[in-house]
């Protein structure tokens, strides 16, 4: 009796899956096929360009540790392998620098937690600036919507990281709405944040919100004071570009920010 090569029951095996959820599922076939191929079959290294990338403008790559380093490089190659990259509007391609900083900026709020690579969001859409959304009829710069995407003006994403005290940063502020969003969206990547954090987290924006709302010098800026989703945001970016400034503001509110994100950035670089 012949064996059948392993590389044929594997095409078998991703051909039943694509019919099988192409049917049944919000997903799509090349989404099924490309997710199971890049969590489980594929190690990829990261490609030596997007590693240069990383060396010349993450800061955060670059405050790691040699160990973290290799990790981060990791995980920024994979989550660019699982993702598909469209160019619109007046932009002519999608070069290796934006997939390394925005695959960075996504690996950079969930390095506390090493299977997370927003399994929902499997297309990142980039214009060169402002664009209009045929859902909200309004300009954005940046959002996510459940549809599986990501959506970035790279003029604003670029901006964010050019100024990186001013806890103003797109990519950031959109990857903290994917983090909330792939929390709660029934897939391989559910439910892995803390529920007891998230409703505390939900009192400290009532606190703020009052704060804003009455002008009585609130830390954070007035967008804030929106919703939970806006104010969660708004921290993890302040969070991540002014730290030292969020643990004097509060100290409570920024170590819940870290243990929700599993990490420490006035610790880790040390």
């Amino acid at each position: 009796m012949e064996i059948i090569p392993l590389t044929i029951i594997i095409i078998l095996v991703l051909g039943f899956l694509r019919i099988m959820f192409s049917a049944t599922s919000d997903y799509t076939g090349e989404y099924i096929i490309r997710h199971f191929v890049n969590r489980y079959l594929l190690i990829r290294p990261i490609k030596l360009e997007h590693l240069h990338i990383l060396e010349r403008k993450s800061e955060y790559y670059q405050n790691l540790n040699e160990a973290n380093k290799r990790l981060f490089a990791k995980r920024v190659g994979k989550f660019i392998s699982m993702k598909k990259f469209i160019a619109r509007g007046n932009l002519k391609e999608v070069t290796d620098e934006m997939k390394t900083l925005i695959a960075a900026s996504a690996i950079k709020i969930t390095f506390g937690y090493p299977a997370i690579y927003f399994q929902s969001f499997w297309k990142i859409i980039i214009y060169p600036e402002a664009y209009y959304s045929t859902i909200t009829k309004k300009r954005h710069h940046g959002e996510i919507n459940l549809r599986g995407l990501m959506v970035f003006s790279w003029k604003r994403f670029k901006e964010g990281y050019e100024n990186y005290e001013d806890g103003v940063n797109l990519a950031l502020h959109e990857m903290a709405h994917a983090l909330i969003a792939e929390n709660r969206t029934n897939n391989y990547e559910f439910d892995f944040l803390n529920n007891e954090n998230l409703i505390a987290f939900d009192d400290y924006f009532k606190v703020e919100k009052e704060k804003i709302l009455k002008d009585d010098k609130s830390f954070f800026r007035n967008y804030a004071a929106v919703n939970e989703h806006e104010f969660f945001s708004i921290v993890v970016e302040n969070f991540f570009e002014r730290p030292k400034e969020l643990n004097k503001y509060d100290h409570n509110l920024y170590k819940l920010t870290s243990k929700i994100l599993k990490q420490d950035l006035l610790t880790q670089h040390n």
